[in-house]
């Protein structure tokens, strides 16, 4: 018997020592609510505001145009990087940047990167400390646009010279840029062909973008079958990853029933996996 009652005295000890812990828990937990309400506030939800407007394309032109697929403006830190086309003339648009070192509250004098005859357009960037890499698509001194370069090492402060990445007689369009230490990686569409159809390329550089390899056809040569609007990102370890539109599944024409398509290349862009089709919507376009 004297053995039951002290196993049962330990029991019932260490459950008076549990509530008091809890207890003193409790304590602590009403104390903070107390004096801090809002900290602990179930049903409280952080106020959402929004700044005044700030005019960031102030020169003189017709109109200014950013891209609709997100390239267009880039974070780094506490700086902003922005880049757009304005239109001059008909005939004419030129590319400028922009940059804010405090989150956007105030902007650097705009910089206009191209100085030519023709447009200038679909602008892009890329980022990585204080390296800036932009591309865009340009028809100077050509019938059809084709795909230039430009960057900066010291955060948009000063530009090298445009480089003509593409050199042939179809249209070049819809670039786009990323980067990972010291590849620079471009995608674009190409029309080629009689019909014209559009074909996703990859070009890169190893170098930050003093040289280029030759254009990689990313798409299956399928005839009257078209790829286009072509976007790519680099995760670590240096994979590629490019998602583009294609209608080369459609049982109609060339243009009808887009799906977006994956590619994705683990050696710097030299060979690529099989296409990977991430869509199936049978109704329209995606």
């Amino acid at each position: 018997m004297h053995r039951y009652l002290k196993l049962y005295c330990k029991k019932d000890f260490s459950l008076i020592k549990s509530s008091i812990i809890l207890c003193f828990l409790i304590f602590l937990l009403i104390s903070s609510l107390a004096l801090f309400p809002q900290s602990y506030s179930m049903n409280s939800k952080p106020e959402l505001s929004w700044g005044s407007d700030i005019l960031i394309s102030d020169e003189d032109s017709e109109l200014a145009i950013s891209t609709k697929r997100g390239y267009a403006l880039r974070i780094n830190g506490r700086m902003v990087h922005v880049i757009w086309s304005s239109i001059i003339s008909n005939s004419n648009s030129e590319i400028y940047y922009r940059r804010s070192d405090d989150n956007g509250s105030t902007w650097l004098s705009s910089i206009q990167l191209t100085d030519a005859d023709g447009l200038s357009m679909v602008p892009m960037l890329a980022v990585k400390k204080q390296k800036v890499f932009a591309v865009w698509k340009d028809n100077r001194n050509t019938a059809e646009p084709e795909i230039y370069f430009k960057c900066s090492f010291n955060s948009g402060e000063d530009w090298g010279t445009d480089v003509r990445l593409t050199e042939t007689s179809d249209a070049s369009n819809t670039p786009a840029v990323a980067v990972y230490k010291n590849n620079v990686y471009v995608v674009y569409e190409e029309k080629t062909g009689d019909p014209a159809t559009c074909k996703a390329y990859f070009i890169s550089s190893q170098d930050e973008g003093a040289a280029w390899g030759n254009p990689v056809l990313l798409s299956e040569d399928i005839p009257k079958r078209e790829d286009g609007a072509p976007s790519i990102a680099v995760g670590q370890g240096n994979i590629i990853h490019v998602v583009y539109g294609s209608d080369k599944h459609a049982e109609q024409t060339a243009g009808y029933n887009w799906e977006n398509y994956y590619r994705r290349s683990t050696d710097k862009g030299k060979t690529w996996e099989p296409p990977v089709r991430l869509t199936n919507d049978t109704i329209g376009d995606t």
